[in-house]
């Protein structure tokens, strides 16, 4: 499995290694999640995901932290902290994260804590989050369309649009094929739902080319690719909801024909 390079994994150890000095046992876990802990990360490109738990975040903690990100600028970090209850509170609220931090994860500090098993999501959470989320980033989109001036703001944005679709596209995934996990990899998981739903998605898969610099456009021609990913966006929010509406509607029937059996 492709690693870090020895210089960062040794910046990320010290980093975590000070979290323990400052907090002791009120430190629960440091969490390094997503590309950096699996097999698709991406140097001088990716952001390296921290997930910091402690027993009770206060302000005080919050101060030290950001005093000493400050110290570890040259590290990409991005660091999300939560206290252990609300870690356990996570795969209700927040199912889609939770399954992506227990699927690509690896323990800097402390005991891992989400343990062997994948999160136990009640039902129709992850369909709920899901739906929510791609209108959401839809609308989102639009905002940004009617906002954005610059060809350095327009790259940056669509650089930043990988992970989140990444994210959903792979949730997608899980409900529409709960049998099998969804790929790691970006450009797999578009060919997946593109595959599994029908859809075309050649704007999610340029926005990637931008994020690694594998291609660099002019600000014509990221507009024009961010109307794409608009389009692309409302469709596959459309396309997800009928089906999920017509998976759910199938379940209701089912138990209806099964309850009259029944009776």
């Amino acid at each position: 499995m492709p690693r870090l390079d020895e210089g960062t994994e040794q910046r990320l150890k010290s980093f975590a290694g000070e979290l323990a000095r400052l907090w002791g046992e009120e430190l629960v876990a440091v969490v390094l999640h997503g590309s950096g802990a699996g097999r698709h990360h991406l140097p001088d490109v990716s952001d390296l995901n921290v997930l910091v738990v402690l027993k009770r975040v206060t302000p005080e903690r919050l101060k030290e932290l950001a005093r000493l990100r400050r110290l570890y600028r040259r590290l990409p970090l991005d660091v999300t902290v939560l206290s252990a209850q609300e870690l356990e509170r996570l795969p209700e609220a927040y199912p889609i994260e939770a399954l992506e931090l227990w699927e690509r994860r690896r323990v800097l500090h402390g005991e891992d804590p989400f343990g062997p098993h994948p999160p136990s999501v009640p039902p129709g959470a992850l369909r709920r989050q899901l739906l929510g989320e791609l209108l959401g980033k839809t609308v989102r989109l639009r905002e940004l369309y009617a906002e954005l001036q610059s060809a350095r703001e327009l790259e940056r944005v669509i650089g930043e649009l990988v992970g989140p679709y990444g994210a959903l596209l792979r949730a997608l995934l899980r409900v529409v094929e709960p049998r099998y996990p969804p790929p790691e990899e970006y450009l797999e998981a578009v060919t997946q739902v593109e595959e599994r739903l029908g859809v075309e998605l050649p704007g999610l898969r340029e926005a990637y080319q931008v994020k690694v610099g594998a291609h660099r456009p002019l600000k014509d021609e990221l507009q024009q690719l961010l109307e794409r990913v608009l389009d692309e966006s409302e469709r596959l929010a459309q396309r997800a909801f009928r089906l999920l509406r017509d998976e759910l509607g199938d379940a209701r029937a089912s138990t209806g024909t099964a309850e009259t059996g029944r009776a």
